[in-house]
């Protein structure tokens, strides 16, 4: 058989559609070439920015901003605004279908090395987080330590009557929390933020390094700092008789009665006060509105960097500083922490209760699992609306089942949700063992604000809800 010519090839391109068409050959490599470098992985948390502008998610931002502005008053014009509202949950659903909204790749925790020639490569065992997996240690769950716990948080509950600490049943109740940690939590093979730390302090020198991203960071956090203290002492300038009684009850606890619930005023959980006695002893603010404002400012503050962490683990930094810097300038986060309310501590607990949460069921670590119970049972000490959240975590967890299709990674999630609600639960003990003795009083505040019971409702629940909506 010949070889075709040129004239061949340019017939065979004229006329395309015909099964002769020619194609040149392509090169052979040459043996010893190296094969090109891939690319690195992606940093934890941060996804590759994407080709193209995301238009649909920002015209369902549009439009939802819009609707908004047709429910403000004084003019409000209802059917406006839900037909903007339509239009924007129809973007989001087009978004949705067109992959505008995407989870960030996960990084490799540990690279391999490559394998020898000839060597056989053993597949990576599946993680779980009861049992061990990639990243950690691959030890299941210690009985020693596990049962230990489970002693010292019985003997914490059973003295933790008459709605007191002490310091018999406060240290208990600590090392009863930490034998549970120490029973399921994962060693690490990289080292801890701790040890980086007095590494670097070990140093014969000492050198910083400062990236643009990172001084961007900091310009954000720096607004929302002040925004937040900004002539603090004088803006609101007064108190009202809610502000009085938490300083009543501050008082007690700096007078040898350091409640478990505070009684006063329909009831509160006891993070504030203890939170504002720890102000006036370092900063020697006295029992004044400055001391409470002090306090909520600063956990207002402590949630930015878990709302960045919790945006950067869904989207990526930009979403995350995005979202950072839209809570720490913000009307109402600014007004509840100044006014010193206990609502500031709903946001402080709730994003490192689901960051945490939402890293465990991507990453299937039990540590991440550990932590949103810890700080998910904390903040039920803070304000009674966190009561909620364990039904949100429920939530988070049963999307994510439907959405899993292989059944290691249901039971996972599932062993990850019982341990989320077995640290979640030893932290509340303290008020669970108050709220079987007064149950009536826990509850109190809530249902004044649910149901009828100190004032009769103006009308029908449902549509003072949406009233209010």
């Amino acid at each position: 058989m010949e070889e075709p010519t040129v004239l061949d090839y340019i017939k065979s391109k004229i006329f395309f559609w015909k099964e002769s068409a020619l194609s040149l050959p392509a090169d052979e490599p040459a043996e010893a070439e190296a094969p090109a470098p891939e690319e690195p992985e992606t940093a934890p948390g941060v996804a590759r920015p994407s080709p193209h502008i995301p238009w649909y998610s920002l015209g369902a931002l549009g439009f939802a901003l819009l609707g908004q502005l047709a429910f403000e008053p004084p003019d409000r014009a209802l059917q406006g605004g839900l037909v903007f509202y339509a239009a924007a949950v129809s973007l989001l659903l087009l978004a949705f279908r067109r992959g505008e909204w995407r989870l960030p790749p996960l990084p490799i925790p540990h690279p391999q090395p490559s394998p020898r020639k000839g060597e056989e490569v053993s597949p990576p065992l599946p993680p779980s987080p009861l049992g061990g997996g990639v990243g950690g240690d691959g030890r299941g769950w210690q009985k020693r330590p596990f049962f230990l716990g489970l002693l010292l948080l019985l003997t914490a509950f059973l003295t933790f009557g008459n709605n007191r600490f002490t310091a018999f049943n406060l240290y208990t109740w600590l090392l009863g929390i930490a034998a549970l940690v120490s029973a399921f939590r994962e060693q690490d093979a990289s080292p801890s933020l701790w040890q980086r730390s007095l590494t670097w302090i070990r140093r014969p020198t000492w050198e910083f390094r400062l990236t643009r991203w990172q001084a961007l960071w900091i310009v954000v956090f720096g607004a929302a700092v002040w925004f937040h203290f900004y002539r603090l002492g004088s803006v609101p300038p007064e108190m009202v008789s809610d502000h009085a009684e938490k300083l009543l009850d501050v008082w007690d606890v700096l007078h040898g009665q350091p409640h478990i619930f505070f009684p006063r005023n329909t009831g509160r959980e006891f993070f504030q006060m203890y939170l504002t006695a720890a102000v006036i002893l370092l900063f020697r603010t006295g029992y004044s509105f400055l001391s409470l404002k002090i306090g909520t400012a600063l956990m207002s503050l402590f949630a930015l960097p878990w709302i960045y962490a919790l945006g950067k683990e869904l989207g990526n930094r930009r979403a995350g500083l995005l979202a950072m810097a839209l809570a720490g300038i913000a009307y109402w986060p600014n007004v509840i922490a100044r006014a010193a309310l206990r609502f500031t501590l709903y946001p402080a607990f709730t994003a490192p209760a689901l960051y945490y949460l939402v890293r465990g069921l991507r990453r299937r670590r039990r540590n991440d699992f550990i932590l949103s119970g810890l700080w998910l049972g904390l903040g039920l000490h803070g304000y009674s609306t966190m009561r909620i959240v364990p039904f949100a975590v429920a939530v988070v967890v049963g999307l994510y089942l439907l959405h899993r299709r292989t059944r290691p990674e249901r039971l996972d999630a599932l062993q990850g949700f019982l341990l989320t609600g077995l640290f979640s639960f030893a932290v509340f003990l303290p008020l669970l063992r108050y709220m079987l003795e007064n149950p009536e009083m826990v509850n109190y505040r809530a249902m004044t604000r649910l149901t009828g019971l100190e004032h009769p409702l103006p009308g029908p629940p449902l549509q003072i809800f949406f009233s209010n909506l």
